[in-house]
């Protein structure tokens, strides 16, 4: 029934430029995504509903709007032909996803026991001064790594290091687990200070995603353990996105272009770049489908698809044989490649999108559609699906929400995924996370012992 009342919806209100296979395909990743919140429960963190939800945001939803692609050198001609086939791919590599996912999770239910003896148990935390304290120092290192990695959109070791040590999801979630138990105003009270605080820091870069992951994982928390999931905080976190949009493009540029602004500048920067792309001759129309091209990544899959073989090469597997090289650090490889060049800035450049000195300071995002098409065509979008398939299974099923260890480490591998991004960012971070983890649960553990519980 819902999936007969989608493909109603797509086929009558979709924009002209897509034809009926492309709104069928929309209508299509529509009800695989339903059907996949429809079987989700609290018994896991819910890697697959998130994966599936974005399939559909980034690759079904802008059928509704029509849009062009404009590269380097104009507007890029794109055919009905690509456009359908970019959809039915997106299609494809989903249901290779959900089939993989099934039986990786396996492996990871099987694995889960394993994992958790590696942790001590962190009931003992609850109430901790050290969890508190801790958390206090998290907020530091955020804004240490968001201020000295984001400005510019230059990556640095020390900026990589603060992000990883502050661990924001593992602090967040032992809080909420330690107010879920206690009930305690005070537990209360300090989950949502931290939350806010790292939302604040995360504003003030400029970046909203930064801002917005807080409280995303605090809806996540909150229906995990309380089995509820607040509306009204969801259509609050969709309208700060519609409204922060069309703004932080000229708080960027003040604050990013502008030199050294302080902390307590930037608010100001913020109200006045919100009052000025608010109140300028621009309709507001125009703001709305700002934030709407955001979450459009259809057309670059119709470019490749249109594009590889004739006009561009497949790449082969180049690209993912790089995956390895970003667990070793920096300073022990000076000049390890740069992964963010080998995918996206390639990319931008081999598509005509960038030029050399555009990719410099603004990264184009590589679909992992579009990286396996790319890649090897059709078969590359299989496997894909089944490498994205395979982890994102072996999460849902390693990480375990009635255990507190693999509850946190789970929250924190959920909110360093790229669901819409290419393979590699699947896999950035994977062993550096667990080790730091598990050395921060275990400091945490240890030093109880010197400081009273409450």
């Amino acid at each position: 029934m819902v999936g007969v009342l989608l493909l109603g919806i797509h086929a009558f209100f979709a924009a002209p430029q897509y034809p009926m296979a492309a709104r069928a395909g929309a209508a299509a990743l529509g009800t695989l995504a339903f059907a996949v919140i429809q079987r989700t429960t609290t018994k896991h963190l819910p890697f697959l509903a998130v994966v599936a939800v974005t399939q559909y945001v980034f690759f079904g939803f802008p059928v509704f709007k029509a849009r062009r692609l404009v590269g380097v050198g104009g507007p890029i001609p794109i055919s009905e032909t690509s456009l359908t086939y970019a959809v039915w791919a997106v299609v494809l590599f989903l249901v290779v996803v959900l089939i993989t996912a099934r039986m990786a999770k396996r492996i990871g239910e099987w694995l889960s026991p394993v994992v958790r003896r590696l942790f001590p148990d962190p009931r003992s935390l609850t109430g901790s001064f050290m969890v508190r304290a801790f958390s206090v120092f998290s907020i530091g290192l955020l804004v240490v790594a968001w201020f000295v990695g984001v400005k510019g959109r230059e990556s640095t070791s020390l900026a990589t290091v603060a992000s990883l040590v502050a661990a924001e999801q593992l602090i967040q979630t032992i809080l909420y687990r330690d107010w879920h138990a206690t009930k305690s105003p005070i537990s209360r009270a300090w989950f949502f200070g931290y939350t806010a605080a790292a939302s604040i820091a995360g504003l003030l870069t400029g970046m909203l995603g930064l801002a917005l992951f807080p409280w995303l994982a605090a809806l996540v928390l909150g229906w995990q353990l309380s089995g509820r999931l607040s509306t009204r905080a969801i259509a609050l976190m969709f309208l700060a996105f519609v409204v922060l949009t069309p703004a932080k493009h000229l708080y960027r540029q003040q604050v990013w272009r502008g030199g050294d602004v302080a902390i307590s500048q930037r608010f100001d920067v913020w109200t006045a770049a919100v009052e000025q792309s608010w109140s300028s001759d621009r309709k507001t129309s125009g703001h709305v489908d700002a934030a709407a091209d955001r979450l459009s990544a259809l057309l670059f899959v119709a470019q490749a698809i249109e594009w590889v073989p004739r006009n561009v090469g497949h790449s082969g597997s180049s690209r993912w044989k790089l995956i390895p090289m970003s667990y070793i650090p920096r300073f022990l490889w000076p000049e390890k490649p740069d992964l963010t060049r080998a995918y996206n800035g390639e990319y931008a450049l081999s598509f005509g999108l960038q030029t050399e000195m555009g990719i410099r300071s603004t990264a184009l995002n590589l679909p992992h559609v579009l990286d396996g098409y790319w890649a090897y065509g059709w078969w590359g979008v299989i496997a894909v699906g089944v490498i994205i398939g395979g982890l994102v299974g072996f999460y849902e099923g390693l990480f375990d929400p009635a255990n507190p260890v693999l509850h946190a480490l789970g929250m924190t591998y959920l909110f360093k995924m790229h669901a819409e991004g290419h393979v590699g960012l699947f896999f950035t971070g994977v062993p550096q996370i667990f080790l730091v983890s598990l050395a921060i649960m275990w400091f945490l553990w240890a030093a109880r012992m010197f400081v009273p519980v409450r």
